[in-house]
This record gives C-alpha cells, sequence and structure tokens, in this order.
C-alpha cells in the first residue's frame, strides 16, 4: 500500500499533458492499482475486476474493441482486458472493510457506524469516550502538507527512470515494455517537452524520407512477381493448411522489402551482423504490421494483396485459413473461433490506431517502424545496451517531430497514444506465432522459414 501511496506522490510532478490514462488514452488522475489512469477507469476496474466472467457482459464482436475516450463504456468485457493487459494488478483492490478502515471518521460513520466503532478503536482498546478519533484528521493534515512539499524537490532532482516508476520497467512482463517507454523517455528527458530539431536529427528524418521511398518503390516493383511464385508454390493445395502455407510464403517478398528498408534506417547499420538478424527475427511480425500500414487508405483494406485472387488482407489471409484449418481439423489446435475472432478485430483496431494517432503521416509510422525495430526485449542481455540506446534516440526524435509538426500540446497527446498501440500489437504478433504451429518446415520459402523460426 505504502508504494502505491508513493507512486500517487511522484505523480504530482509530471505536467497535466503528460498525465495519460493507460487505458482509455484519457487525462489521468494519477497511480491507480499501479498504472496511470483516469478515475473512471480506476472506478471502473474496482469494481468489476474481481466479477466472475459470467458477470461482466460479453464482447459481441469478439474482442478487440476501441475502449478510447467516450467509446470506454460500450464494451465492459474489452476494456477490462485492456486494464489488464496495460498492467493493472487486481491483488492491489482493498476489500471493503479494509476501504472502510482508511476513509475519514465522517464517512464511516455516514456508512454506518460512530468513528469510535472502527476497528482501530476496538484494536487499541479505546472507549467510545476516549477522545481517539479526533487527532486523525490532524495527521492526515500533516501528511498532505508533507505530500503537497514533494513536488518541488522531485523536479529539481530529475529522477532516473528506474527510481521514478519502477513498476513500468518490470523486465518480466516484456508485453509492457513498450508503454513503459512513454514514461521513462519523458522522465529521463526531464519535464520540458522536446521541441528543437538539431542537424543530425535532420539527417535523421532525411534517411527515414528515403527509407519511406524506397518501401514504396520496393513494394510496387516485386508484388506482382512474389504473388505469382507464392500462388505456384500452393497451388496443388486448396485446403486450409495450403491456404496458410501460402499466406505465410507470401511473405518472402515482404520481408526482403523489410530488409532492404531496414538497412537505411540510421544506426542499423552499426548493430552487429548477428544482431541484426536477431533484431529481424525477435520483432517480423510487428514489422510486417507495420510496413503493411503505408499502404493503407480509404478504399483498400491494410496490407492487400495487390494480385487478383480473394482480394484479402494478409492478415485476413492468415486468419481464413487457420479457421479453415480448425474446423475440418479442431484437435490440431488449442485455437478456437472465437480466439480468430478477436485476433480479426484486434487486427482492425491496431490498423485502426495506427492511422488515427499518426494523423496518416508516413514518417511517424516510419518512426514508429524504427522503434519496434530497436525494442530488446527478448534480445540476449549483452546486446541489449546498444540497442536500447538506438532506441532511446528514437523516442525522442518521435517527440520532437510530433511537436514541430503538430505542436506540443498535441505531440504530448499523440505520443503515449502512439506507444500504448503497441500493446495491441503485441497481441496480434502472438497470434501469428501460435498460426506458425500449424506449420511444416518444408512447406516454407527458406526466408520465411529462417525469419519466422519455424520448427
Amino acid at each position: 500500500l505504502s508504494t502505491v501511496v508513493r507512486t500517487r506522490r511522484r505523480k504530482a510532478g509530471l505536467p497535466e499533458d503528460e498525465r495519460v490514462c493507460a487505458v482509455c488514452g484519457d487525462p489521468a488522475s494519477g497511480y491507480n492499482f499501479d498504472r496511470l489512469t483516469c478515475e473512471s477507469c480506476k472506478a471502473f476496474f474496482r469494481r468489476n475486476a474481481l466479477k466472475a466472467r459470467e458477470k461482466i457482459k460479453p464482447c459481441s464482436r469478439g474482442g478487440g474493441c476501441d475502449v478510447s475516450g467516450s467509446q470506454r463504456k460500450h464494451c465492459p468485457t474489452c476494456r477490462l482486458e485492456k486494464c489488464v493487459r496495460v498492467g493493472m494488478k487486481k491483488e492491489l483492490i482493498l476489500p471493503p472493510e479494509k476501504l472502510e478502515q482508511r476513509a475519514k471518521p465522517k464517512k464511516r460513520a455516514k456508512n454506518g457506524g460512530p468513528p469510535s466503532d472502527g476497528p482501530s478503536a476496538a484494536h487499541h482498546g479505546l472507549s467510545p469516550a476516549a477522545p481517539a478519533a479526533p487527532p486523525q484528521p490532524k495527521r492526515s493534515a500533516k501528511a498532505a502538507s508533507s505530500s503537497h512539499h514533494h513536488p518541488q524537490p522531485s523536479r529539481q532532482r530529475c529522477p532516473s527512470p528506474s527510481r521514478s516508476s519502477p513498476s513500468l520497467l518490470d523486465a518480466q512482463q516484456p508485453p509492457e515494455s513498450e508503454l513503459a517507454l512513454v514514461w521513462s523517455a519523458g522522465t529521463a528527458a526531464g519535464r520540458r517537452w522536446p521541441r528543437e530539431l538539431t542537424a543530425t536529427d535532420r539527417e535523421c528524418l532525411a534517411s527515414l524520407a528515403e527509407a519511406l521511398a524506397r518501401a514504396r518503390e520496393t513494394l510496387g516493383s516485386s508484388s506482382a512477381s512474389a504473388d505469382s511464385a507464392s500462388g505456384a508454390s500452393a497451388g496443388h493445395r486448396k485446403d486450409g493448411v495450403g491456404r496458410l502455407e501460402q499466406a505465410f510464403n507470401q511473405m518472402d517478398a515482404c520481408i526482403r522489402r523489410i530488409i532492404s528498408v531496414v538497412k537505411l534506417i540510421p544506426i542499423f547499420s552499426d548493430v552487429e551482423k548477428d544482431s541484426q538478424i536477431l533484431m529481424l527475427k525477435v520483432n517480423i511480425y510487428g514489422l510486417v504490421i507495420l510496413y503493411s500500414s503505408f499502404f493503407n487508405n480509404s478504399t483498400t483494406p491494410a496490407g492487400v494483396s495487390s494480385s487478383g485472387g480473394a482480394g484479402l488482407s494478409l492478415m485476413q489471409e492468415l486468419a481464413a485459413s487457420v479457421s479453415a484449418i480448425i474446423e475440418m481439423r479442431p484437435d490440431v489446435s488449442d485455437l478456437t473461433p472465437a480466439d480468430l475472432d478477436q485476433y480479426r478485430a484486434n487486427t482492425d483496431n491496431v490498423y485502426a490506431q495506427l492511422e488515427r494517432h499518426s494523423r496518416r503521416d508516413d514518417i511517424v509510422k516510419m518512426l514508429m517502424l524504427a522503434l519496434k525495430l530497436f525494442n530488446s526485449d527478448t534480445m540476449p542481455a549483452e546486446v541489449r545496451g546498444a540497442i536500447d540506446e538506438a532506441q532511446s534516440v528514437y523516442s525522442q526524435l518521435l517527440k520532437k517531430y510530433l511537436a514541430c509538426k503538430f505542436g506540443v500540446a498535441d505531440a504530448m497527446r499523440m505520443y503515449p497514444r502512439l506507444l500504448m498501440t503497441f500493446i495491441d500489437m503485441r497481441t496480434v504478433e502472438n497470434k501469428m506465432t501460435e498460426f506458425t504451429k500449424l506449420l511444416s518446415v518444408e512447406s516454407l520459402n527458406p526466408l520465411v522459414r529462417e525469419v519466422t523460426q519455424v520448427n
């Protein structure tokens, strides 16, 4: 409990625009159940986190609903899943009797008993007439006064990320590390939002613009041949497994394009060759998602193949293939139709968030791709240092670019929401990894086999 109280005091040093709810994106009131949230999500989590699943209204869409802002009240199931996913802890919810003990004497009396009847008085053997209750408000006022003076010293000291928000830097919870980047980078940079681009920053942005041009060039020149090759490789099989093999083999061309793009991203070439390959392997599905977002528009679903086949996106085709497999052979996988519905909804939600929070700015998406590339969550400890430094560089560059392009106020809102997209993206990546368990090594092209690490 004391840890939670100290965390609440620390948040007082944050500027208002940096206090963003990790669940819905609205302004946050403080750290609640170990995560920065608004009062609405705090109350929602307290009411529902300990309920039996069947007592909560089920999601009518199979999961993946948008719970940001005013949309958060539409689907309690998806909202609760988001609360748990960002790291809110059920074990920090106090039972009613503990809450009553913490309440002020007046409030306890209003709820059904005189102040002196509370557990505290009984524990110390005080009679109802004993003057034990009145001093309590004085102690509270003193504590509040002490806490009121804490923010100023914390701003002067500018504590390191590890001391200011340790719960967000828990190495045991890799899915949350991208969210932790929001606060760790902001704290490390001090309380002033970076807004001036240096000459080095401008050179880096120019290289990213070149990488974006290469991305579009490469897609146009290679997509037709890739589609025909992948179609021929699995043309003899029309069942679910054959469709899944074909969908994964279509990634061959996409992976080659991604490799040609990341070679143009500054700092990547400075990393050792073995580490470069490992970075691609552990982040490949996220890179595929981000790469295909460059070709998303109002009339074309994200990642649509240029072939005239079914006209489905790669992500949709993966789900359709797996659906056909488990329908014919339900014993080969633990995946259920509900899992696939949630995968589809999560995929749509990730692309929608990328479009909305980037404001359709492709340089913003390229910076996101760089952040994903330099994600060291599952990298060996001995190579994390250089990769983390590179990620920090791109984190700061994203903040500066947003401030220059959209203004500081908008940048402070956009930045944490963009990085929160990585959390939802991770759920899609995990499902894609599960899909590979239905494949055999012999069925895949060599590059796809190596990068996706199919055994």
